[in-house]
């Protein structure tokens, strides 16, 4: 998808890694994105938005993880979750218990959620928005956890976009640590620690 000469996901995330072909990156206004499936290697092409193409479908990861029940729950405003004003996340912060990182997920899926994803700048601004409307000063767990040496989010995707704190994570010492967030920066500590969390759900559109 295309906004003002940047590229966007249809669910409003910007685009952290682009194929486009070369060339062609000033034709991005008022288009989409193919893909040639004959020759994927030459690059992403831009097409005109009413062009008649073939399409593929993706459901999210997240879907699979309450057993066979979809997490894409609207969020209403019911039982805790929140949106933020442009309609990016859902979440809910638990500020009523503190728990470790690990009974902090299984919390989260238990009411049909996970533990918050920041994978861009974009929807971390947005949930310090949050955080800050609500005048919520603590720290929190959120997806990001280590294991061996790798960080990934709760869904167990790899991790490619960080906002360490200077010195983190490797001022943590063990082989595995999981992530909190304070004041936008992220800090590596021990997944036995017990703190507040923010769940989150998938956005239904």
């Amino acid at each position: 998808m295309h906004h003002n000469k940047s590229l966007y996901w249809l669910n409003g995330e910007p685009l952290m890694y682009s194929n486009l072909r070369q060339n062609t990156s000033d034709m991005i206004t008022g288009f989409a994105i193919t893909i040639d499936s004959t020759d994927y290697h030459k690059g992403w092409i831009p097409q005109n938005v009413q062009s008649l193409y073939g399409f593929i479908c993706e459901k999210s990861l997240a879907t699979s993880w309450h057993g066979n029940k979809s997490l894409n729950v609207v969020c209403n405003g019911t039982e805790g979750f929140q949106m933020d004003s442009r309609g990016m996340v859902c979440v809910k912060m638990i500020t009523d218990m503190r728990l470790n990182w690990r009974d902090a997920r299984e919390y989260c899926r238990h009411i049909k959620s996970y533990l918050l994803d920041l994978s861009h700048d974009a929807k971390q601004d947005v949930v310090m928005e949050i955080l800050g409307t609500n005048n919520l000063l603590y720290d929190f767990w959120f997806g990001l956890h280590e294991r061996n040496g790798i960080w990934y989010w709760d869904y167990l995707r790899q991790a490619t976009w960080f906002k360490w704190q200077s010195g983190h994570p490797s001022a943590y010492p063990e082989s595995t640590a999981c992530a909190v967030v304070w004041q936008e920066e992220w800090f590596a500590t021990s997944c036995e620690d017990k703190r507040h969390f923010i769940c989150e759900r998938v956005v239904s559109w």
